[in-house]
């Protein structure tokens, strides 16, 4: 099962706080668990309506979730198949954008 990514929002994603997502790396299953969901107030990427290869795409503001994961290996930039329980399995484009005491911190963009 997997979710229509351009219908996703925010407010959808807020029972996914502490939850974790899997990503295969290499020989590994990294664990990332969502610790918040930033919403960019005043975006008007997707703040209309529009139609993408002929499906239409509900508005909405564009968020992000964040999530926090070991602290090595670190994950480089790019397209991962990420597998939630909820959400199932999709390839969702990943970035890392900091490390604390507690792990790797990585950030999903829905525009």
């Amino acid at each position: 099962m997997s979710v229509d990514l351009a219908k996703l929002t925010a407010h959808a994603c807020k029972p996914l706080v502490g939850t974790a997502f899997t990503v295969r790396y290499g020989d590994a299953d990294l664990r990332l668990v969502v610790d918040n969901i930033k919403v960019f107030e005043g975006s008007d990427i997707r703040d209309r309506h529009v139609v993408i290869d002929g499906v239409d795409a509900p508005a909405r503001q564009a968020f992000a979730l964040t999530l926090i994961g070991p602290q090595s290996p670190e994950l480089p930039q790019g397209m991962y198949d990420l597998s939630h329980p909820t959400l199932g399995t999709n390839g969702l484009f990943l970035g890392c954008f900091g490390k604390d005491a507690d792990g790797m911190l990585y950030e999903i963009v829905f525009n």
